[in-house]
């Protein structure tokens, strides 16, 4: 084996926020890359849809699904790059493909299912829909939530993938985060 000078490249410990519409997680991300002074991933998603020509009855199809997991992979390598200990995401292609089959009757894209695999995460922070819902144009499930929450941790619970439920205002669900990502991180 060939001794290198340069040092091993750690990775780092990536949180992703992830639950039903409406339920805090892009206020979460910020205010723990705030907390831990580190950068976070924004929702693609949001902004590709929001900047369509013209919001059509249906506001994601699934010709959207293949540019908007392209983006998000995109924008998340793009941060990736310059991060050495922690990063938050808003999304991540799991919330994409759930969102796929609540909308679209379980749609399929290889790009999405090879993104899901290729792609892992130390911790989810699911987010609970203890909070109000707040409208806007892109969201539209308010009387589904409780049923869509559990479709979100039953994705987790399937995959085993290490995630802690987030719940309380908002105080209480930055606290409940740090406690869970330190101790996920040193465990």
């Amino acid at each position: 084996m060939e001794k290198t000078d340069q040092p091993s490249q750690k990775q780092p410990f990536k949180v992703v926020a992830f639950g039903p519409e409406s339920t805090g997680k892009t206020t979460l991300v910020s205010s723990l890359a705030d907390y831990f002074s580190a950068d976070w991933v924004p929702e693609f998603a949001r902004t590709y849809l929001e900047e369509k020509e013209e919001l059509p009855d249906e506001i994601c199809l699934p010709a959207d699904i293949d540019p908007i997991v392209k983006g998000q992979c995109a924008l998340e390598d793009q941060v990736l790059k310059k991060v050495q200990d922690i990063i938050f995401m808003d999304t991540n292609p799991l919330q994409t493909k759930v969102y796929t089959d609540i909308y679209f009757d379980h749609f399929h894209s290889d790009i999405l299912e090879r993104a899901i695999h290729d792609r892992a995460y130390d911790l989810y922070l699911l987010t609970d829909i203890d909070i109000p819902w707040e409208n806007d144009l892109l969201r539209d499930l308010p009387q589904n939530r409780k049923e869509i929450f559990f479709i979100f941790e039953k994705a987790l619970q399937s995959r085993q993938l290490p995630y802690v439920k987030i719940s309380g205002d908002h105080q209480q669900r930055i606290e409940r985060s740090v406690d869970a990502i330190k101790q996920k991180r040193y465990e």
